[in-house]
């Protein structure tokens, strides 16, 4: 009989050894259940640091921006200034170039200037921290006129500070989801090793249940990572190995568990 639920789990498996043999006996399915409750629950604080990171960053940067900032119009599915000349906006906290916003052809690429974001009259690029420039084309869909003066500006990013949690949340459940399945996969072939090194035998759906288990230290250290804006070098790995070690763990506590019990069957076939 399953003796915990999928909410013990929660703070059980940073020591607990009879939780992960009871997942391995007692639990059914492959953990998707309490991976979706996991999620759902570390998303919430985090979806709140990255929002309020977000109003701090609009509130600090945005004034001085928009400022700087031409009127824009989006006519016929392209962009437009006025005047007709480029505009830099330059990053309030370096002074160097952050923006810029040009029509005229004057810049067609970042490789000419350290900013980091290049409008242009039908394509948006951008540089990312691996130094890598993406470019994706815009305003084609738009058939209609639109005017973005300074009022303007100001009303669109009031209205993403506001929507940005009802937005971001359930995407980011939804994804981070994908990839902790695709994760957990991954991550109980591993455990087939750890099943054999331990000389035991454990089904794949088992190993699933345990991983799903497994990762959950990983998973809130990465939210207080997040949370924190912590920036520890080789983090993905510190985790990775957080994961194994507790895997690992797992395996070796449901193997002595099933080695006890065909010892108790084995005393117990000699008795009678």
């Amino acid at each position: 009989m399953r003796q915990y639920n999928n909410l013990h789990p929660l703070w059980m498996s940073f020591y607990a050894g009879e939780l992960y043999e009871d997942v391995g006996r007692n639990w059914k399915g492959f953990g998707l259940k309490y991976l979706f409750l996991l999620l759902t629950l570390t998303w919430m604080p985090t979806t709140m640091s990255l929002s309020s990171r977000f109003d701090t960053w609009v509130d600090e940067h945005l004034p001085g921006i928009i400022e700087e900032a031409p009127e824009l119009t989006i006519e016929n599915g392209r962009l437009s200034t006025n005047p007709r000349r480029p505009f830099i906006i330059d990053e309030p906290s370096s002074g160097r170039p952050y923006i810029i916003i040009d029509v005229s052809g004057q810049y067609t690429s970042l490789e000419e200037t350290e900013a980091s974001i290049l409008v242009l009259e039908d394509s948006f690029l951008w540089r990312q921290d691996d130094g890598l420039v993406q470019e994706v084309p815009i305003f084609r869909d738009v058939e209609d006129t639109i005017v973005f003066n300074e009022d303007t500006l100001y009303q669109l990013f009031d209205f993403f500070k506001s929507s940005l949690p009802v937005f971001l949340y359930p995407t980011a459940v939804l994804l981070a989801l994908v990839y902790r399945l695709v994760q957990i996969c991954i991550y109980a072939g591993i455990g087939i090793f750890f099943a054999q090194y331990v000389n035991t035998h454990l089904p794949y759906e088992t190993l699933l249940r345990l991983t799903a288990i497994s990762i959950t230290p990983a998973v809130i250290l990465d939210t207080l990572h997040i949370i924190l804006d912590a920036n520890m070098p080789y983090w993905w790995f510190i985790c990775f190995m957080v994961s194994m070690g507790y895997l690992y763990f797992a395996v070796k506590v449901n193997g002595l568990a099933e080695t006890e019990a065909q010892v108790a069957a084995t005393d117990q076939e000699l008795q009678q």
